[in-house]
């Protein structure tokens, strides 16, 4: 079969609708190179799962998808669905199909880090429980106020520890927590956490660990871990980034995103991107069409 007949004939599994949004795009793009049957057969299969990935959590559009960083985010998440050298194979095609070099030394894994990997829903009520059943009061002040901050507002551990009793508001819409540059609402299911936080010390008292002056939330979560009880004890960096896909899952502005984490750009939210939700087909077409 020659490549020309190749590309007439290439129907991949995929919803009718997926397919017709891409296929004018796979089909030029793979179709405008040199390739043998069996290299073009590879590059229409790849580029197609890799523009399915990025229609499905709206990245970019189409013609702009075979960027670096994109390519290097796909690989990540098929590092989660297939061996690492299959991941690897199709990185290197899809380079190739972006006119990027094929070997990129000293490449950094962009999801290296188990802090990326979000926590389940089941591992936030273990957390809550976690807080709740700490031995004495001032411990369950401290885990409290750690899980809220961080996995309820999304705050780094340095703005954890800094913030003080007179940082919560109680705004009609809900409370929230005053963060440099910015006043972030708790998330729905955080709001209790957070309010009965409200007045437990004086206004300029910090919220976690308020007679430490180590202001460190390592040692915090240490000292937790050997007095506490549970089978899990949370990290900071793990559980705002829960909060940061859950509100990309939300489908929350990725500008808003950015100012609500005290972020100066989105490009550290990439590393995460393998751990959005991937929208149904409906989903994208919705999307990409418009609210009716």
């Amino acid at each position: 079969m020659t490549t020309s007949e190749i590309l007439q004939k290439y129907t991949p599994n995929l919803p009718a609708g997926t397919w017709a949004q891409m296929r004018d795009h796979v089909l030029s793009t793979v179709g405008s190179l040199p390739l043998s049957p069996s290299a073009q057969r590879y590059a229409l299969t790849h580029l197609t799962g890799f523009l399915d990935w990025v229609l499905g959590i709206s990245a970019t559009p189409l013609n702009d998808a075979l960027r670096a960083d994109l390519i290097d985010a796909y690989t990540e998440y098929r590092h989660l669905e297939v061996r690492p050298n299959v991941a690897e194979r199709e990185r290197k095609v899809l380079r190739d199909l972006a006119g990027l070099p094929r070997r990129v030394e000293h490449r950094t894994r962009t999801t290296s880090s188990p802090a990326d990997i979000p926590y389940t829903s089941q591992e936030q009520q273990l957390i809550r429980l976690w807080a709740a059943f700490q031995p004495t009061e001032l411990q369950q002040r401290n885990a409290s106020a750690l899980a809220v901050l961080s996995l309820g507002c999304g705050l780094t551990a340095a703005e954890a520890m800094a913030a003080r009793v007179q940082d919560i508001v109680l705004d009609a819409d809900g409370p929230c927590i005053v963060a440099p540059e910015r006043v972030v609402p708790a998330a729905h299911d955080w709001g209790d956490v957070l309010r009965d936080l409200d007045g437990c010390g004086h206004d300029d008292e910090f919220l976690v660990a308020p007679k430490r002056t180590m202001r460190s939330a390592a040692s915090v979560l240490e000292d937790l871990r050997r007095s506490g009880t549970g089978d899990i004890v949370p990290t900071p960096q793990r559980m705002r980034n829960t909060w940061l896909v859950e509100r990309m899952n939300a489908g929350v502005p990725l500008q808003t995103v950015v100012w609500a984490s005290g972020l100066t750009t989105a490009h550290s939210l990439l590393r995460l991107i393998p751990h959005t939700r991937a929208q149904t087909p409906d989903e994208r077409t919705r999307s990409l069409g418009g609210t009716r």
